[in-house]
């Protein structure tokens, strides 16, 4: 079987899609039609040119990347000129020849942009091929939710766009229940099916320096580490006011890159903030490394409609490592911690409930913590298994031979 996977995010970004066509490569020939990576820094990343198509071949899978504007500081300019430039890129510069073999699947990851998706229903006329979407984020919710876009007729003009999408693709995946459950709403006469994102963090021997083994090592670090966003909103913790004068053990690690960054920053140098450490993102093997030694791991969501439908993949990366979660979240994610007996949880900006769960499991016995990491593991292998999910893809695919 060929397999087409359409997705504008790939490795060397972090994304679930990198380990599913790793695995999809062992047993079918696998082709990745994608961007030059610049998430989530805005930047293309080194030793990457970004000027013409390149091709090559890396872990069995031919990986074909189209030149884009970058996303730069993340504006709402930056990110519709960085997603409308892979849409034309792809008009301009693709060529039959580029894909030497008619694919029999064509998979479009839909991560944000969903018009991305607007490559692969060109492929799929060409090729005739079956295409089959697995959905991330829902359109036009999300960027509604960010406030990226706000006026109800483009909004509703990005709809329309959406359901046309849905309409061509032959089988449409979703992350979440909730997010079957939306689209059932929208009678797409379409299949619907729940496909769980994985973990891509993955158990290895890497050392880290000292004076961040030092912190990991004499503190209680409660740790964060993906995007830094307008969607995560870790602004809250610079308010943690009672927890970080009353205790100095306690300490909050932000790995990564984003938009909301620089304010974190400026917020901590404002207000004298001893218990916040910022550190640039690192590579995934580190980032194990660093959770595992981590007394606690924190996600955290904004509260609004579409982000309570989202299962975002950090938390089954959390699960996967087998540690303690607080969730500054609401939705499916926090029935998922609730569920599994993993953490403890409060509403989105309830500082006062975020303090009291800080402070509640500082002061659980190391056993109890023990005891919800497990609880965190059991789950992830029962539910987000990156080996099953993989299976269950195939099945996917194997119903259009």
């Amino acid at each position: 079987m060929k397999i087409l996977i359409i997705t504008h995010n790939f490795w060397p970004e972090v994304f679930p899609i990198n380990d599913i066509a790793w695995e999809l490569a062992k047993k079918k020939k696998v082709t990745v039609i994608t961007g030059y990576p610049n998430y989530p820094d805005g930047a293309i990343f080194k030793n990457y040119t970004n000027n013409n198509i390149s091709k090559k071949k890396i872990k069995n899978v031919e990986i074909i990347r189209l030149p884009i504007i970058p996303r730069k500081n993340g504006s709402t300019v930056n990110l519709i000129l960085n997603y409308l430039s892979f849409i034309f890129s792809f008009i301009i510069f693709f060529k039959k020849k580029f894909i030497k073999e008619k694919p029999d699947i064509i998979f479009f990851y839909g991560v944000s942009p969903i018009t991305s998706a607007i490559p692969a229903i060109i492929l799929k006329k060409i090729y005739k091929s079956k295409l089959i979407l697995w959905v991330q984020d829902l359109w036009p919710e999300s960027i509604s939710s960010t406030n990226h876009i706000k006026n109800k007729f483009l909004l509703s003009l990005i709809g329309r766009i959406v359901n046309i999408i849905y309409k061509y693709s032959d089988k449409i995946l979703v992350q979440s229940n909730s997010f079957k459950k939306i689209l059932l709403k929208k009678k797409l006469n379409k299949k619907i099916e729940v496909l769980y994102n994985s973990s891509i963090i993955k158990k290895n021997n890497i050392q880290l320096n000292s004076k961040l083994k030092k912190i990991l090592k004499n503190n209680f670090c409660i740790t964060y580490a993906g995007n830094i966003g307008k969607a995560q909103s870790l602004l809250e913790i610079t308010k943690l006011s009672t927890i970080f004068n009353n205790n100095s053990m306690i300490k909050f690690l932000i790995i990564g890159n984003g938009s909301e960054k620089e304010k974190i920053k400026n917020e901590i140098k404002k207000n004298n903030i001893k218990n916040i450490i910022i550190l640039d993102r690192v590579s995934q093997k580190k980032i194990w490394k660093i959770l595992k030694l981590s007394q606690v791991l924190f996600i955290t969501l904004k509260d609004s409609y579409i982000f309570n439908h989202t299962i975002p993949s950090k938390l089954q990366s959390y699960m996967a490592v087998g540690k303690p979660i607080i969730g500054s979240i609401k939705g499916e994610s926090s029935k998922i911690i609730i569920k599994s007996k993993c953490g403890l949880i409060n509403k989105p900006g309830d500082i006062k409930k975020l303090e009291s769960n800080i402070y509640n499991i500082y002061k659980m016995s190391k056993s109890k913590r023990k005891i919800m990491g497990t609880n965190a593991k059991k789950y992830y292998n029962k539910y987000f298994k990156n080996s099953e999910q993989i299976k269950k893809l195939i099945k996917h695919f194997n119903d259009f031979k």
